[in-house]
């Protein structure tokens, strides 16, 4: 008798502390995200679900987290579950938040260090039941603050039970669970784990920088009329009014096209990259050179940048103010370069696109395409790394300070290293082995290439002449050796092998080198075809030269490293192909220049 009574008592009690309402519960909280202006279809939560809102921006984190749940007080009590005591402390030091917690309309209980286990143990159920007989109050907001170390530790199983929990506590007593990962410190971060917990988390919401710039993504968020997925607002956070809003930039799907921006259809451009035209659209801003450039889009968001790309001697220069521009600016910001002089080689053009540009624009490109182009990529927002080191990984896209011919074992280390390093920035070079006609020496087919161009180099084989190409397609080996050679290609070669891949390129490097196992001879001395320098190795020797003979070149490696160690596994032989007989009609070398 007395333990129903007790029973009856006790149930008198939790029903007495719910608040009491005749009406429906709402189905949403409108207006309680904490960020202002944002648009109203993500400025709502779902009640009856379980929402998770990511903030690993220690700069943002509690200014966003305060307004965030003083806005919930608006709509109703609130119930933290927090496990850092000096974070609450400093929350609490706001005035509208304290008083709120004297009143009883905010309730706050910290977590255990022993929470993790317990939940790995016993699921949520030992949390949410605990709360329960800790002066829950049903009809609460739920608010539990974390660095998320509990949910590292579960299975996929556990998860799943962990979801069921929720389910079960969310249609029995509480009106809505929001779980708000924070970053501690201690614990890294697994937001990709969060996001595929579809179970536990309906709603998911995420703040990130890029830069300069903030964004809330709702990764997927369930409002009145529709489910909505990958939706990007930029935000603007005032650190002294202690206010975050939404700045007008919206982003839309996995591509993170560009929805709309106060700034989205704004385009600036240098002047040599008019090449003369005057007549421009309204929205076009004219600078007077690349420098201004940064002034100019200082507080731009999603605006357009076209600069020039200048003569040969600016190029790096150039790569290096796109690399400021995009480390300086949201990813949101589009940057072109326009050729306007001097034609850009394959490596710089990569470069630029990899450290930081939207787009190259060729100078044949006629003044109404690049408007069309302009407009078309209006929406693009920059999908490259923005984690670069300049100093370190400019030199990837540079060759060494070499050119013309290097005695054989030094070609073979050079053309190796410099192949490795390209891996990363997808430059392709194409080594090309040109078989001698019968009737041609080595030195004539050798003094017959005048090579230009830093990176490009050629060496002598026994048959054959093998030429390296930097940064150049294998479609354009005929023309580059057109160029290259002061009389037509097919009088001094029959035939030739070529590969652009770099498992191919490694399988020549290693038929070059057994080639030079009896010994090889150098012509580097050689000017006329006077006099050659024959070295002779022992048969079963491991290296080519001596060290001091190959550390006459700089920055070469030891030249008895393996090329399939360097470059991995190798393609199959390539395929020969005989060059069609031209016309024999020499040409001279100043015909050739001019």
């Amino acid at each position: 008798m007395f333990q129903f009574l007790a029973l009856f008592v006790k149930k008198s009690l939790q029903w007495l502390k719910m608040p009491f309402s005749g009406a429906k519960r709402d189905e949403f909280l409108s207006g309680c995200m904490g960020v202002d202006l944002l648009p109203e279809k993500v400025n709502k939560i779902s009640n009856g679900q379980t929402t998770a809102i990511v903030c690993g921006e220690k700069s943002l984190e509690l200014i966003w987290f305060l307004s965030f749940i003083l806005s919930l007080l608006e709509k109703g009590s609130v119930f933290l579950l927090a496990e850092n005591k000096n974070w609450v402390d400093a929350l609490l030091t706001d005035q509208h938040l304290e008083k709120a917690y004297l009143n009883g309309s905010l309730s706050v209980m910290l977590t255990t260090e022993k929470i993790d286990e317990e939940i790995k143990k016993f699921g949520l159920h030992a949390v949410f039941s605990e709360l329960i007989d800790n002066n829950y109050h049903a009809g609460q907001s739920l608010i539990w603050v974390s660095s998320h170390g509990w949910l590292n530790k579960l299975s996929s199983s556990q998860l799943k039970k962990s979801a069921i929990d929720n389910d079960v506590y969310l249609k029995k007593n509480f009106t809505n669970i929001l779980f708000i990962f924070i970053d501690s410190g201690d614990v890294s971060f697994n937001l990709e784990k969060i996001k595929f917990s579809v179970d536990l988390f309906q709603n998911l919401a995420f703040f990130s920088s890029d830069r300069q710039s903030y964004f809330l993504s709702f990764v997927r968020w369930n409002n009145s009329n529709n489910f909505i997925l990958d939706f990007d607002c930029g935000i603007d956070f005032d650190v002294n009014n202690k206010k975050i809003k939404f700045n007008g930039c919206l982003l839309l799907g996995q591509n993170k096209e560009i929805s709309s921006a106060v700034d989205k259809d704004t385009v600036y451009i240098t002047q040599p990259a008019l090449d003369g035209q005057r007549n421009l659209p309204s929205n076009w801003k004219v600078l007077s050179h690349a420098g201004e450039g940064t002034t100019a889009v200082f507080n731009s968001i999603a605006a357009t940048i076209i600069l020039h790309a200048g003569s040969v001697n600016d190029f790096e220069t150039l790569i290096w103010v796109v690399f400021h521009l995009r480390q300086t600016h949201p990813k949101t910001l589009k940057i072109i370069v326009r050729e306007n002089d001097a034609k850009l080689r394959l490596n710089i053009e990569r470069a630029l696109l990899y450290f930081g540009a939207n787009l190259v624009i060729y100078r044949e490109v006629g003044f109404s395409r690049i408007v069309k182009i302009v407009e078309d990529i209006s929406s693009q927002t920059f999908s490259g790394d923005l984690n670069i080191r300049y100093a370190e990984e400019i030199k990837s896209f540079f060759p060494d300070p070499e050119r013309g011919y290097i005695e054989p074992v030094a070609f073979h280390s050079y053309v190796s290293k410099v192949v490795k390093r390209s891996v990363s920035t997808h430059i392709t070079h194409t080594l090309v082995r040109l078989f001698l006609s019968p009737t041609v020496p080595h030195i004539d087919a050798i003094n017959a290439c005048n090579i230009f161009r830093d990176g490009d180099l050629l060496t002598s084989a026994s048959d054959s002449i093998y030429v390296f190409l930097f940064a150049c397609a294998e479609v354009d080996i005929d023309s580059a050796l057109d160029r290259m050679f002061v009389m037509p290609v097919s009088q001094l070669f029959s035939s030739q092998v070529s590969d652009s891949s770099v498992d191919g390129i490694a399988k020549m490097l290693d038929e070059f080198s057994y080639s030079m196992k009896d010994g090889y001879v150098d012509y580097s001395l050689t000017v006329h075809p006077v006099k050659t320098n024959v070295i002779r190795l022992p048969l079963k020797s491991k290296s080519h030269a001596s060290r001091s003979e190959v550390n006459k070149l700089p920055s070469l490696p030891n030249s008895s490293s393996s090329p399939s160690a360097l470059l991995g596994g190798h393609a199959p032989r390539p395929q020969v192909r005989s060059i069609q007989l031209k016309q024999k009609v020499h040409i001279s070398h100043e015909e050739r220049v001019a």
